[in-house]
């Protein structure tokens, strides 16, 4: 694993990354945010994408999207009125999302539920490498977050169908679990110190 971990900060940042079968990248094992990678916060709605997102593209200098802001106006009624979002609006929307990165002069942190494999492969169509942080918070939380959240479109009745879409980072996805917010914190914090170190240029 010593091996692995060297591999992820010694890459070249212009090219994407191929893992060893036997690299276990979520939950076994701290995984770092590659130098010069995109990072795309990802999770079901009320996970706390957007506020922890923001938080981290404070610390480490760059570019904050929030995916939330770049929906079609037809996908924002159908959420509205707690009609779940089909391929067919999903990828487009992702088309943006690329796009915006690309445009980026920097590394991003994008804030998007990236819930399908497939999804997530789209999103590393982007220039450069794609770094994925999920954020599993447990239902009840979730739920509640949701209830108590105003001035958002997204109606809590969709939650379940994202629960039933979320496919959870697979071992050759280059990416890290957190399943808490201490744990959050903790990966934050590590990042940061990166940054001072010089380990994360903008």
């Amino acid at each position: 694993t010593g091996k692995s971990l060297q591999k992820i900060r010694k890459f070249d940042s212009t090219q994407h990354i191929e893992f060893p079968t036997e690299l276990k990248i979520h939950h076994h094992q701290y995984v770092p945010l590659p130098m010069k990678a995109h990072l795309v916060v990802m999770g079901v709605s009320g996970c706390g994408k957007s506020t922890f997102g923001k938080r981290i593209a404070d610390t480490i200098e760059r570019e904050w999207i929030e995916g939330d802001d770049q929906h079609f106006p037809e996908s924002i009624e159908k959420m509205k009125h707690g009609i779940s979002l089909g391929d067919k609006d999903r990828f487009p929307w992702l088309d943006r999302l690329v796009k915006k990165m690309d445009q980026s002069k920097k590394p991003v942190v994008l804030a998007c539920s990236a819930l399908k494999r497939s999804y997530r492969d789209h999103l590393r169509t982007a220039k450069g490498t794609v770094f994925f942080l999920h954020l599993q918070i447990p239902q009840n939380i979730l739920l509640k977050r949701l209830q108590n959240r105003k001035d958002h479109f997204f109606s809590p009745s969709l939650l379940d169908d994202q629960l039933l879409l979320m496919e959870e980072l697979k071992a050759k996805e280059l990416g890290y679990t957190v399943n808490s917010e201490s744990e959050l914190e903790k990966w934050l914090s590590v990042q940061f110190e990166q940054k001072k170190d010089g380990h994360l240029p903008k």
